[in-house]
């Protein structure tokens, strides 16, 4: 055939909504050598009268964030349709949905009355910057840079070098604030040209980007870099898929909390397997095989990490898997404490 077939999976579906997630986690591990798409979870609110279309967005969306290392060219993670004439539904909370689904590379998939919408949502369905997002051949999901009780950035690269940031203000109150360029992964030591998606406005930016965000509004910016500031280090958050708490580091202790934006819960992961948060620099994440700390960089196999498709982060040194709450233990099989999202761009072993 010249057109080939997409064949979507349904199956993990049917696991995700239970308190252990192993299963869920098992069928997401052999859905792409069988399909080129997954619906992950739940189904999206399509019809006015059954609940909240926001806080069904809002549970997908979730659900995407949770399962973005399986996602590669070939394969995408599907968190369900477009809902872009609910009634039930700000202006706002549309263009959120359809910023977060692009910046996710995830399949675009209209369920409306298309003759009904307005010119208003025809707008922003064929934002032809977004789409482009969406389609990048290197297909790399967004994930978690940083996550509080009222914001989520989301980073990735794009296939041309450029970095992509989307910013959700989930909360319900507007936000004014500044977001840090390290957080990321670029150099608050260069100068970038950051194109806003919406509107096609650029600007010159260092050290950080200035938002203005209403309740339930999501910014995208498309950051260029040029070849003397073309690095970029996967950072963000790692957090437990199960549990959604953050890993969180300071001199004295390393473990789980609730996500809260602090540098002490934001991290880098280089090319050999070191990690480091962006406030402690100079000292990595290490394990003696029991307890794990933050110590001095000097990238001995205590301090190197491999992920793999499992979600599980295993120490070189010891063969221990990273475990919820704070430490390291011999690995089980995609157990809910030791199943983590990493930043995009981290290598995963599949």
């Amino acid at each position: 055939m010249q057109q080939p077939l997409i064949f979507s999976e349904s199956a993990p579906a049917y696991f995700s909504m239970t308190d252990n997630l192993t299963d869920w986690y098992t069928v997401m591990d052999w859905v792409p050598e069988y399909g080129e798409l997954a619906r992950h979870s739940d189904d999206i609110l399509v019809y006015s009268g059954e609940g909240s279309a926001w806080d069904s967005i809002m549970t997908n969306y979730k659900f995407n964030t949770l399962v973005a290392r399986y996602q590669r060219p070939g394969y995408y993670n599907d968190p369900d349709f477009l809902i872009a004439d609910h009634p039930g539904l700000s202006l706002d909370e549309k263009r959120s949905q359809f910023a977060l689904w692009a910046s996710f590379s995830a399949p675009l998939i209209i369920s409306a009355h298309i003759p009904d919408l307005s010119s208003e949502d025809l707008e922003y369905l064929t934002n032809q910057a977004l789409i482009e997002v969406d389609q990048d051949p290197l297909a790399q999901q967004a994930t978690l840079a940083s996550r509080d009780s009222s914001l989520d950035v989301l980073t990735r690269s794009l296939a041309n070098g450029s970095r992509l940031v989307t910013i959700l203000n989930h909360g319900s109150d507007s936000i004014e604030t500044d977001i840090s360029l390290d957080i990321l992964g670029l150099s608050t030591d260069c100068t970038y040209k950051a194109q806003d998606l919406w509107d096609g406005s650029t600007r010159t930016i260092k050290d950080a980007i200035h938002i203005k965000l209403n309740t339930h509004a999501t910014a995208v910016y498309k950051i260029d870099t040029d070849e003397k500031c073309s690095e970029v280090i996967p950072t963000g958050l790692i957090f437990n898929t199960a549990s959604g708490k953050c890993l969180t580091g300071t001199s004295s202790s390393v473990g789980s909390e609730s996500c809260n934006g602090s540098k002490s819960q934001i991290w880098q992961i280089d090319a050999s397997g070191v990690i480091r948060t962006l406030s402690e620099q100079s000292k990595c994440l290490t394990t003696d095989g029991k307890a794990i700390s933050l110590e001095e960089c000097s990238e001995n196999d205590g301090q190197k990490w491999s992920y793999a498709i499992t979600g599980n982060l295993k120490n070189a040194d010891t063969g221990y898997c990273l475990t919820n709450g704070g430490g390291v233990s011999a690995c089980g099989f995609e157990t809910n404490s030791q199943v983590f999202g990493l930043p995009a761009g981290v290598h995963v072993a599949l």
